[in-house]
């Protein structure tokens, strides 16, 4: 049904009573259905119970009266439904239906009380009250909410009822009406109570619900005009357990942070993981300070996110302090890195402004209107001095009209022009300068300014120079180093291929530089090498080179000489023996006179038959040839020296090979006494190699000993002998042998010589006495303390010395009787013509009585004749080694050989 339009309506009320009425008028229909209900229970249950005292047609009557009510209010029930009012007009009108059906109820039930009401009853009566009272009663609760309505039901259900009861007479139903009234009064009071409540209560709900939809309202407006706002508008809490969340945030989140308001808003680590490392400390730092102190938060961070890009932002909040101790900032955060670039960008234009290049900036007109520090320092001008006046200032004169012309005509075609220029300090001083004009053009192409940068390039001119000479002379003699040489050469020989005129290479050495470094020191030695360059570059015409390749090696390089080898030769010889001449004069060094002596090779070169690298090779195999040949001498090169070379690296080549694939054999040349009877070995190297054959131990030791590979043949040689010496001591006819082994000059300094020496008699487990070790004088040379000290280690385990070819070179006395030694070798060289030559008898005469005097033993080697040990044993020598006794024989063969020998014995 339809709201009315016919109803009695009253002036508008204001708001306040339009909402009650219309809650009012909402809680009264709400509880419509039940009163149904109930009301038609009721009733059915008084008819049933007042039948058997009431007449038939009083109830049908009744039955009637109260259900008709109640179709006509759910009628109203419905069109309440379908209606859905909401005009405070509409409330009023539905509100006065409601009433009026209300009192249409009471006044069905105030006629039960006459159609029902049973005479001389009393029990039937009693429930007729207690039925009214109780539906009553049950009108307070769902009518309460509005005392008219409450009213129009109660006074008409009950009003009848004590009329009734009180028309009676009779004590019984006297007191029922009393209680009854009561009963009325009561109820009545209570629905104005409770009326009463209810409107103070929706009053202060309304109050309520209008002030949190104004609030609402306003965190809405808030909200939007925080979304609008650039960055981000938030609250920021920290709790005390140390955890943070943003409980408010607006949606600049998702652009700042990459992250949406509820991502932050109970946990805010999410926006700390973005933080730039670099910047977190700080940031925590900040933030721990204004919670501390509960001053404003002001703080510029850095973000970074996954893909690389940075951010900066800037925060500023006001804290305060909460209840449960938390701190609770409310702020703003807005990207400020546009403001940061531009900053940097400023800042690096002020510091290019300010940059090590002078900068002056000119109208178009050339007028000077700003300079920095640096046009200064390189100028002398102030920039008072200099704003206000045109570059002509700076005019060195230097430049004709022309070099000018062409400048300005490059500014006027590309707008720009640089180069060098010469100028004039404001002291009068000129220098040269490196100049880059730029003209700056307006947006409709006309030249506004000239901005130019100038470098003071004079002294960058002078360490060019300076580096061309480092990279190209040598810096203690200035002489051409290396690298000018192999220049000079190429041209030389594109020279010599074009005019076919010879060149020569002379490879200078100087002979005992390395001692003279050693005794003197190297301050000698420097100045030995400037004097050499001096004489050498004296020595030679001023076209040709004089070069330092490094330490005592030189190089002349004679040009243009004759189109004839031998002529070109002749020339080369004279230069020379003049440069050995004048290097053989003695030098000055400080206050001590020197004499030095060169060693010189010699090559010729024409055309490009050879490269550099081969004359330079083929000049320093001739100065070696020099060298070989005694030193202070010149050699020329040819090609058989170009084979010894070519050999020698071959056999280098096969040396290496041979440690690897263990080609090495050790062979064992008997010692004997004077009885004849075997004493021990000398342990022999040899090399069968697999395609040359045996090849000689002077060939291949020296070289062994170049490279540094005597150092582990050494080692396998010394642990081999001991691993045979082992072997031996497990039969009775070799026990009593022992073992001598050769240790190089190189093998005995090496710092762990003594304990490898030592580790292979651990291993081995042979009798130290066994072994001896044969020291050759080259030893003694240098470092005979250190020497005197690894003797003595291996002495004290047992181990005894002998002095290898003793008398073949420069001994020492003075060392001879402090080194530990056991025994001296008279070297093979004496023997061999000791019958014939009487130098050779006296030597080994001596080498004997100098070992008798000094308490050794002696040994002769190469003894090969009875009559060589004969006139030996007469003086003295009483140990032999040589053909006489035994040639070197493998391992297999000894045993035989001490058997046969023993057999002999």
């Amino acid at each position: 049904m339809n709201q009315p339009s016919a109803l009695p309506n009253t002036d508008t009320p204001p708001p306040e009573e339009n909402t009650m009425g219309a809650e009012q008028t909402r809680l009264l229909y709400a509880y419509l259905p039940s009163s149904f209900v109930i009301n038609v229970l009721l009733a059915l249950i008084l008819a049933a119970i007042q039948s058997s005292d009431v007449p038939a047609h009083s109830l049908l009557i009744w039955l009637a009266l109260v259900g008709g009510v109640q179709l006509a209010r759910t009628a109203l029930l419905l069109a309440w439904h379908r209606g859905q009012p909401v005009r405070a007009t509409g409330i009023a009108s539905w509100l006065f239906l409601f009433r009026a059906g209300v009192i249409a109820n009471g006044v069905a039930w105030g006629t039960g009380a006459w159609l029902l009401f049973p005479a001389d009853n009393i029990v039937h009566q009693v429930f007729l009250a207690f039925v009214v009272s109780g539906i009553c009663a049950g009108a307070i609760t769902s009518l309460a909410v509005d005392r008219l309505s409450t009213f129009g039901f109660i006074m008409p259900t009950l009003v009848p009822l004590i009329v009734q009861f009180t028309l009676e007479g009779d004590e019984h139903t006297t007191a029922m009406a009393v209680m009854v009234w009561l009963f009325l009064i009561f109820i009545t009071l209570n629905a104005a109570r409770i009326e009463r409540s209810f409107r103070e209560n929706t009053l202060l709900r309304i109050d309520a619900e209008k002030r949190e939809h104004s609030l609402e309202e306003a965190l809405n407006l808030l909200r939007k005009v925080a979304n609008r706002v650039p960055g981000v508008v938030f609250q920021f809490r920290l709790r005390p357990d140390g955890s943070s969340c943003f409980p408010f945030a607006s949606e600049g989140t998702r652009e700042l942070f990459r992250l949406s308001p509820e991502d932050i808003r109970e946990d805010a680590s999410g926006v700390f993981a973005i933080c730039h490392p670099d910047d977190y400390a700080a940031l925590m730092e900040s933030i721990r300070f204004s919670a501390q102190n509960l001053t404003p938060w002001h703080h510029e961070v850095r973000t970074r996110f996954g893909d690389g890009t940075e951010r900066w932002l800037f925060g500023n909040a006001l804290p305060q302090r909460e209840t449960d101790g938390s701190v609770l900032w409310h702020g703003f955060i807005t990207d400020i890195t546009e403001r940061k670039i531009a900053e940097t960008d400023l800042h690096i234009a002020a510091t290019a402004f300010e940059a090590q290049e002078g900068i002056l900036i000119a109208g178009a007109d050339s007028v000077i209107l700003r300079v920095n520090q640096s046009f200064t320092e390189i100028t002398g001008y102030t920039p008072e001095e200099a704003i206000g006046r045109t570059p002509r200032m700076l005019s060195s004169g230097r430049h004709d009209a022309a070099f000018y012309s062409a400048m300005w005509q490059s500014l006027l075609d590309t707008g720009t022009w640089q180069g060098e220029i010469w100028n004039r300090r404001k002291n009068g001083e000129i220098y040269l300068e490196w100049l880059i004009i730029t003209a700056v053009k307006g947006k409709t192409g006309e030249v506004t300014h000239y901005v130019a940068t100038l470098t003071d390039i004079t002294k960058r001119k002078s360490a060019e120079e300076q580096i061309k000479n480092l990279a190209y002379y040598d810096p203690l003699t200035h002489l051409p180093n290396r690298r000018l040489l192999q220049d000079r050469l190429q041209q030389a020989l594109a020279t010599s291929s074009r005019n076919r005129r010879n060149g020569v290479i002379l490879f200078i050495d100087l002979d005992n530089f390395k001692t003279l470094n050693d005794t003197l020191g190297h301050d000698k030695g420097d100045m030995l090498l400037q004097q050499v360059a001096l004489r050498l570059t004296s020595s030679v015409r001023e076209g040709d080179t004089v070069a330092r390749l490094g330490g005592d090696e030189f190089v002349v390089m004679l040009e243009d000489l004759s189109e004839h080898v031998h002529e070109a030769a002749a020339h080369a010889e004279l230069v020379g023996e003049k440069i050995l001449a004048n290097l053989n004069q003695p030098y000055q060094l400080a206050e001590r006179e020197y004499h030095s002596t060169p060693s010189i090779g010699v090559t010729l070169f024409g055309g490009h038959q050879q490269s550099m690298d081969e004359l330079l090779k083929q000049a320093d195999l001739a100065m070696y040839q020099a060298k070989a040949s005694g030193r202070n001498a010149l050699r020329f090169f040819d090609p058989e020296m170009q084979s010894v070379v070519t050999t020698r690296a071959a056999l280098e080549v096969d040396l290496r090979q041979a440690i690897i694939n263990e080609q090495f054999r050790l062979h064992y040349q008997p010692q004997a006494d004077g009885d004849g009877r075997i004493t021990g070995f000398e342990v022999l190297l040899r090399w069968p190699h697999p395609e040359r054959g045996m090849i000689p131990p002077d060939q291949f030791i020296p070289l062994s000993e170049e490279i540094g590979l005597i150092l582990p043949i050494g080692q396998w040689v010394l642990k081999t002998a001991c691993e045979q010496l082992e072997q031996w001591s497990a039969h009775p006819e070799t026990a009593h042998l022992t073992m001598s082994v050769n240790v190089s000059a190189k093998q005995f300094r090496h710092p762990n010589f003594v304990a490898h020496v030592l580790s292979v008699l651990d291993q081995t487990r042979i009798a130290p006495d066994k072994l001896k070790l044969e020291l050759t004088e080259s030893l003694l040379l240098h470092d005979v303390e250190d020497i005197i000290v690894k003797m003595t280690a291996l002495k004290t385990r047992g181990v005894s010395f002998s002095l290898d070819d003793f008398g073949t070179g420069y001994s020492s006395l003075s060392y001879l009787k402090r080194l530990p030694l056991d025994q001296l070798k008279i070297d093979q060289s004496f023997v061999r013509e000791v019958l014939t030559d009487a130098n050779d008898a006296a030597i080994a005469r001596t080498v004997v009585a100098l070992a008798q005097s000094l308490g050794l033993a002696v040994i002769a080697e190469g003894v090969e004749t009875e009559a060589q040990r004969d006139f030996l044993f007469s003086h003295g020598c009483r140990n032999y080694q040589g053909y006489l006794f035994g040639k070197p024989m493998s391992a297999d063969q000894i045993r035989a050989f001490m058997l046969s020998n023993h057999t002999a014995g």
